[in-house]
């Protein structure tokens, strides 16, 4: 009887050692639903590219609030509108929003990233939209912006990530190979793929005729 008592202990000790890492993956489950919450309630955009077609993306408040709030003003005054893809690195990034109208005011925003203080969930995997900004001020970003080609670890906590591409992906990556960039990225004026429109489709669960 003794016997058979030890025997059920240590069954029972084995299977409570056993439901530690489920518990504990139990227990993690809201932190990896915390990390999703940046995605919750995106905006949606299309950004028609002449010669190339549509590249939808999505833009996340919940990730860089004034980053966001901030494009969409420059997207609704229609800043974007005829802007070229200035600097194309392949492997790198395409970016676009060069001021062309030195009279019209432009703005900065407060750069969302670790190295100033905040902290953007969203990293710089490939088809990241994210805001190019100086070297020496953290908060120097105003209209360019860039579309990283490959996953880039090296920008995440120094740049502000605010959107992710959701379809036409093939299309920039076509830009990156056919723009005619010179050995540091620049591209002529009058070789730049250009951009028609950025239209907003969906704002936080608004459609938009935009």
């Amino acid at each position: 009887m003794k016997r058979d008592t030890r025997h059920r202990a240590a069954i029972a000790l084995l299977l409570a050692v056993a439901m530690i890492p489920v518990l504990a993956a139990c227990g993690g489950s809201g932190s990896a639903d915390e990390a999703a919450d940046y995605a919750a309630d995106p905006v949606k955009i299309v950004i028609e590219v002449r010669g190339y077609g549509d590249v939808e993306a999505e833009l996340y408040p919940g990730a860089a609030p004034a980053t966001v709030e901030h494009f969409l003003e420059l997207v609704r005054a229609g800043f974007y509108d005829g802007a070229g893809f200035h600097r194309v690195v392949p492997g790198f990034v395409v970016q676009a929003g060069e001021v062309r109208d030195t009279s019209m005011p432009i703005k900065a925003v407060k750069g969302e990233f670790a190295a100033n203080g905040y902290d953007d969930p969203l990293t710089h995997a490939l088809g990241t939209l994210s805001m190019a900004r100086r070297d020496d001020n953290y908060d120097s970003a105003t209209t360019q912006f860039f579309i990283t080609l490959a996953d880039r670890p090296d920008l995440d906590g120094n740049y502000a990530a605010f959107g992710r591409v959701t379809a036409g992906m093939d299309a920039v990556l076509r830009i990156a190979e056919e723009s005619p960039a010179d050995a540091r990225g620049s591209v002529a004026e009058g070789d730049r793929v250009v951009i028609d429109a950025i239209r907003i489709i969906e704002d936080n669960g608004q459609e938009k005729a935009s």
